[in-house]
């Protein structure tokens, strides 16, 4: 069952980046999209999720589990980067934002919803 919801949730995300060319953070319909990498992962320029953020421009927050933040904060400080994330996305002019990770991103991406809705 776990392994369905990540499959889905990763399928909406890839429908999500890949139908839309993403001209800026947020589609013309008003669809933001956060991206998490995995742990000990990083959002930089040539990483999977790094690529992704700079050819589409979806916010890709690099997180507490990253490779050079080596677990520094709660994973309650990590909602609250995601909640600034989802805020960014926002007033960029979002009305919904699609969340969606690799790894223990995704995880996250699944507490966060079952803790924010």
């Amino acid at each position: 069952m776990i392994r369905a919801i990540l499959v889905s949730r990763a399928l909406l995300v890839a429908a999500c980046v890949f139908t839309a060319a993403l001209p800026c953070a947020v589609r013309a319909d008003g669809v933001g999209v956060i991206l998490m990498h995995g742990k000990n992962g990083t959002n930089r320029p040539g990483s999977p999720v790094g690529k992704l953020g700079g050819d589409f421009k979806v916010d890709v927050p690099e997180m507490l589990w990253s490779r050079d933040r080596d677990f520094d904060k709660t994973l309650s400080d990590a909602f609250k980067e995601i909640d600034a994330a989802v805020a960014r996305l926002k007033d960029a002019g979002a009305t919904k934002v699609v969340i969606g990770g690799h790894s223990l991103g995704a995880a996250a991406a699944l507490a966060y919803a079952s803790q924010r809705g």
